[in-house]
C-alpha cells in the first residue's frame, strides 16, 4: 500500500472547524452542493466540450483557450471553494460525501492553473491530431438537421472553429511575449498538420443528405451558403493568420530541447502536473526513481520469459528476433484490423467471469485519419456520443512495416474492454450519478484503470501464447520508462538524444514512434504518461486491500462493479470509497 497516498484532500470525514467557523448553517447542504457541482460542471464544458459527451449533451461550441476564460474559471473556482466549506460532510450522505471531495480537488486545480497558462501549448502535434481526427467530426457530424434551430447551432459552432484557431493564436503570441517558444522539432509537423487540416475542412463541413432530410429546398440552399461563406471568410482567414505566427522568425527563436524544465515557471508547473495526473504527491525525482525500479523487475520478468522460450541470447537479441519475425507484422489494415478483433472476441466471450456491469454501448476498432497519424503513436479511445452508440479504438494504420505487433492483445484491452470502454460507457449511462460526476474523467483512474484491465486479461489466462505475455511486458516497460523518460526532459533537463537512447534501450519502439512519444512527453501533454502506471498500481493496492479485508467472501464481480459505479474519481476520493465498503478488520 506505499502508494496509497492521499491527495491533498480533507479525507478524514469532518472538514475542520476552523473552515466552518465563519460559515451561516445551511438550511439544505445537499442542494447547495449539486448547485456548486452544475455550475462548475458548466465552466469544465467551457473548456472541455467533449466532456458533455459523457453526459449525453451535444458540443455546441469549442474549447474556450484564452487567458481570459481561463483566469475567470479560476476566480469562480475560489468562489465556489469558500462555499463549498461551508459545507459539512458529516451533514451529507455518503455518495454525496464522494461529489463533495471531488468538487474540491476540480475546483482546487481550475484555481491553482491560471498562473500557468502560459505554460500551455495548443498548437502541438499531439493536441491538433486529437481535436482533427476526434473533436471536430464529433461535433459537426452527431447533430440532426432538420430543423432551423439546429442549422442555427451548426452554423454557429462551424464559426466558432475560427474563433477556436484565433485563441491559439493568441495564446502563441502571450507565450512570445514572455519568451516562450515551442521546440524546433515540433514547428514542421505542427505546419503540416495544419495544412492537412485545410485540405480537409470541406469533407468536414460537407452534409450527408440524411441528416436535412427534414429541409426544404430553401432551408438546404441556406444552410449549403452558409457554410460555404463561414469556410471561405471566417475559417481559412483564421488559419492563415496561425500559420502567419509559426514563420521563420518563430523558428530562428524556438529552442531546439524539449520539456517544460527550459521555461521560467516550467518546473514549478511541472510539479503541478505530476499531482494533476497522478493524484499523488510525489517530486519528480520520486516519480524518476518508481520508473527505474519498476522497469527492473519487469525486465527481470523478461528474462525468465525469454529463456522459458528457449532464446539463449540477451533481452535485445531476443528482442530483434521478434522484431525480425513476420507474424508480428500485418500486411495491410484488413489484417490489422482481423488481429484486433481476434482478442476483443477472446474476452467477450470470458466477460462474464469477472464483471456483472457492462455498457449497453457497442465497441469496434476503426482507422484513424492518415493526415493525424503522424502525431500519434498508437492511438485513442473514442467514446461513443450516447449509451447507444459505438466506441472505438482508433488505431494508427501507418507504416506497417515499422509498427510490430507485440503488444496488440494488452493495447486492445486497455483501449476497449475491459479498459477504457467499459470504464467510460458505464460512466455515461449511470444516471444515477450527476451530470458534474459523470463529466469526471480522472486520468490517473482511467489510464490506471485500463492499464489494470490489460493485466488482468493475463490473470484471466487469455494471454496463453507467451508472446502475447511478453508483448503485455513491453507495454508494462513503456509505461514505466515513461515514469523515466516524462521526468527525465521535464525535470532533469535531458536532452532529447538522451531521452531516446533511454527509450530505445528499454522499449521496442520504432524511431518514428520515439519521436512521436518524446514530443507528447516534452511538449503536448507532460506529466499524463505518469498516469498509467501508477494508476495501475493504485488500483491493484485498492484490489488486494478489498481482498485482505472480505476474506473468502471476496468476488471480483462486486470489487469490479462497486469501483465502477461511483464514476472516475481521483484516487484518493475513490480510495476513501472502497475503504467504507471494506473496513480494515
Amino acid at each position: 500500500m506505499r502508494y496509497l497516498l492521499f491527495a491533498g484532500v480533507v479525507l478524514a470525514g469532518l472538514l475542520p472547524t476552523s473552515l466552518l467557523a465563519d460559515c451561516q448553517p445551511l438550511e439544505h447542504p445537499a442542494q447547495t452542493l449539486e448547485a456548486l457541482a452544475q455550475a462548475t460542471h458548466e465552466d469544465k464544458l467551457l473548456q472541455t466540450p467533449a466532456l458533455g459527451l459523457l453526459t449525453g449533451e451535444p458540443i455546441t461550441a469549442l474549447p474556450a483557450l484564452n487567458l481570459e476564460t481561463t483566469e475567470a474559471v479560476a476566480a469562480r473556482s475560489e468562489q465556489r471553494l469558500k462555499q463549498l466549506h461551508c459545507i459539512d460532510p458529516a451533514a451529507l450522505t455518503a455518495d454525496e460525501r464522494n461529489s463533495w471531495y471531488a468538487l474540491q480537488y476540480t475546483l482546487e486545480q481550475a484555481r491553482d492553473f491560471a498562473p500557468h497558462h502560459r505554460l500551455r501549448f495548443d498548437v502541438t502535434p499531439y493536441s491538433l491530431g486529437l481535436v482533427m481526427s476526434s473533436v471536430l467530426p464529433v461535433a459537426l457530424t452527431s447533430r440532426p438537421l432538420n430543423t432551423p434551430e439546429a442549422v442555427h447551432a451548426q452554423l454557429a459552432l462551424v464559426s466558432d472553429l475560427a474563433r477556436y484557431l484565433d485563441d491559439m493564436r493568441a495564446n502563441l503570441l502571450l507565450q512570445m511575449e514572455a519568451g516562450i517558444y515551442m521546440p524546433q522539432s515540433t514547428l514542421p509537423v505542427a505546419r503540416g498538420l495544419l495544412a492537412a487540416f485545410e485540405a480537409q475542412l470541406p469533407a468536414l463541413l460537407a452534409i450527408a443528405p440524411e441528416r436535412v432530410a427534414g429541409l426544404d429546398a430553401a432551408a438546404k440552399q441556406q444552410l449549403g451558403e452558409g457554410l460555404s461563406a463561414r469556410l471561405e471568410g471566417e475559417i481559412k482567414p483564421a488559419l492563415e493568420r496561425l500559420l502567419a505566427v509559426l514563420d521563420e522568425r518563430y523558428a530562428a527563436r524556438a529552442p531546439t530541447a524539449l520539456g517544460l524544465g527550459q521555461y521560467a515557471g516550467g518546473k514549478a508547473y511541472y510539479e503541478s502536473l505530476i499531482y494533476s495526473y497522478t493524484n499523488q504527491r510525489l517530486t519528480a525525482s520520486e516519480v524518476h526513481e518508481l520508473g527505474l525500479s519498476y522497469l527492473a523487475d519487469i525486465e527481470q520478468r523478461m528474462g525468465e520469459l525469454q529463456r522459458a522460450l528457449g532464446h539463449a541470447g540477451d533481452r535485445a537479441s531476443f528482442q530483434q528476433a521478434m522484431m525480425e519475425n513476420p507474424r508480428f507484422y500485418d500486411r495491410d489494415e484488413d489484417a490489422q484490423l482481423a488481429r484486433y478483433r481476434r482478442y476483443i472476441h477472446a474476452m467477450d466471450a470470458r466477460l462474464h467471469e469477472q464483471f456483472s456491469l457492462l455498457p449497453r454501448a457497442a465497441y469496434d476498432v476503426q482507422r484513424l485519419e492518415p493526415a493525424a497519424e503522424a502525431s500519434i503513436t498508437y492511438g485513442y479511445y473514442q467514446p461513443p456520443v450516447s449509451p447507444e452508440g459505438t466506441g472505438y479504438f482508433r488505431f494508427n494504420g501507418c507504416c506497417l512495416d515499422e509498427r510490430p505487433a507485440l503488444w496488440t492483445a494488452g493495447l486492445i484491452y486497455h483501449e476497449l474492454m475491459p479498459g477504457h470502454h467499459l470504464q467510460v460507457a458505464l460512466n455515461q449511462q449511470n444516471e444515477a450519478l450527476s451530470r458534474f460526476r459523470r463529466g469526471i474523467i480522472e486520468s490517473a483512474f482511467a489510464e490506471g484503470w485500463a492499464n489494470y484491465a490489460a493485466h488482468l486479461a493475463l490473470e484471466m489466462g487469455l494471454l496463453d501464447d507467451p508472446y502475447d505475455e511478453y508483448g503485455l511486458l513491453l507495454l508494462e516497460a513503456m509505461s514505466s520508462a515513461r515514469l523515466v523518460v516524462d521526468t527525465g526532459l521535464n525535470a532533469r533537463g535531458w536532452s532529447t538524444e538522451q531521452a531516446a537512447q533511454f527509450m530505445r534501450e528499454h522499449t521496442v519502439s520504432s524511431e518514428t514512434e520515439i519521436a512521436t512519444e518524446l514530443q507528447r512527453y516534452g511538449m503536448a501533454l507532460p506529466g499524463q504518461a505518469l498516469a498509467y502506471k501508477l494508476g495501475k498500481e493504485y488500483v491493484l493496492a485498492l484490489r488486494n486491500r478489498s481482498r485482505e479485508a472480505a476474506g473468502e467472501d471476496w468476488d471480483p464481480r462486486v470489487f469490479h462493479a462497486q469501483l465502477l459505479s461511483v464514476g472516475m474519481l481521483p484516487l484518493p476520493v475513490l480510495q476513501r470509497h472502497m475503504e467504507s465498503l471494506y473496513p480494515a478488520p
